[in-house]
Formats: structure tokens, sequence, C-alpha cells
């Protein structure tokens, strides 16, 4: 009988996670969903989902930034510590071990964890660990985008940056003219380092620290 009681919520489990998955190691992935929302996967991260998608639900294990369309049914992103259901929205969350934590870039959020429930709205972060006496809310301190920044990089996404307002986030001389970039991850600030770049005006700056207003790099938030 102990046997039984243990195998059942097991199945109940694995069968409510999806006929699609995805799974990342030492890796990035960008996934498209049936609805056109797209996941952005950080490493050792798994993702499942109804192939339909009629429902709407994502199961998440580990950390993915989410960019969700407007739909006639809410986004659920379901996990073992906690779900969050929106409409129309962008953010990220972490679930890993007992925590989670979720911050909002755009939109409306609504957390709930462990029979607490929270509203988070652009540029909020909502955090629970067991220990807490409900979830916990601050304001957002965006350290998805260390990781967002190098899966740019490594998937060529170009200047589309998910995690910083959906603008292109490379910009000099207060975002005129057009430039050109070459940047490698793993350092320099922000785990990233800016190499050459050239424009219509001024001589080429000297990287992220370079001097006077003409060569500078920018990062706009």
């Amino acid at each position: 009988m102990k046997r039984f009681f243990i195998l059942v919520p097991l199945v109940i489990f694995f069968t409510s996670c999806g006929d699609k998955s995805i799974e990342t190691e030492d890796n990035f992935k960008t996934v498209t969903l049936p609805d056109s929302s797209t996941v952005y996967l950080n490493h050792n991260t798994k993702i499942s989902y109804d192939e339909d998608f009629e429902e709407r639900k994502v199961h998440l294990d580990g950390e993915a930034f989410f960019d969700v369309v407007p739909g006639e049914k809410k986004f659920t992103v379901i996990t073992e510590n906690g779900e969050v259901e929106v409409e129309g929205t962008s953010f990220n969350v972490v679930s890993i071990d007992m925590d989670i934590n979720v911050e909002v870039v755009t939109g409306i959020v609504h957390l709930h964890s462990h029979g607490h429930k929270h509203k988070l709205g652009r540029g909020q972060r909502g955090f629970f660990h067991p220990g807490n006496k409900g979830i916990r809310v601050a304001r957002a301190n965006h350290a998805h985008n260390h990781w967002l920044d190098l899966l740019v990089v490594d998937l060529k996404l170009g200047g589309f940056h998910p995690g910083r307002g959906h603008r292109k986030f490379f910009k000099g001389n207060n975002g005129r003219g057009n430039r050109k970039f070459k940047i490698k991850p793993g350092h320099g600030n922000g785990n990233f380092k800016s190499g050459k770049f050239k424009s219509g005006k001024g001589k080429p700056g000297k990287g992220n620290r370079g001097k006077g207003n003409k060569g500078k790099l920018k990062i706009k938030f």
C-alpha cells in the first residue's frame, strides 16, 4: 500500500507536464510557443507544455524569461514552488529548490505560492521561501539581464534584447546614428565587453571605458 500511495502522485505530476518538452544544459535556447509567445531559457532549465496549447500553461523547472502575447485565456507558468498568471506581459521566473522569484519587466502578473498570492507590476520583484511569512515584494534588480546579455550574443539576436524593454539596447551618442558592434561575452561590466564600433561622426571609442562623449558606449535600460 505504501508503494501505491507514493507512485500515484508521481504519475499525476508527469502526465500533467505536457507532451512537448525542451531542456537546456550548458546552453541557451529560445522557444516560440503555439500562441506566438516566446520563452528564453537559461542554462539547466526545462519547460514542457501541451502541443495544442489550448490552456496556455507552461511547466518550468529552472530559470526562463517569458514574453507573453495577449490572448483570450490567461497564460500560466507552473513550477513546483508556485504559479504565475499573466495576460500579456514580459517577466522572469526562477524556480530552484524550494524558492520562487519573479521579476516583472512589463505588464502585471499574479504570483501564487504555497497558499499566498500577490499582484506584481512593472519593475517589481516577488520572492517566496518556505521560511517567509508570505510573498516578499521589492524593487526588481534585473539580475536576469546578466544571462540575457550572454544569450543575445550566443544566439545572435542582433540588437534585440528581451529583458530591456523590447528595443535595441546598444546606442551611442544618446541613440543618434547607426552603430556596428562586436561584443564578447564573459568580460567587462555586466559580463560582456564592447569591441570596436563605427559611427558617422567622431572617432571610435575604447570599449565600454572609452573617454569623451564621441567614443562612449551607452547602454539604456
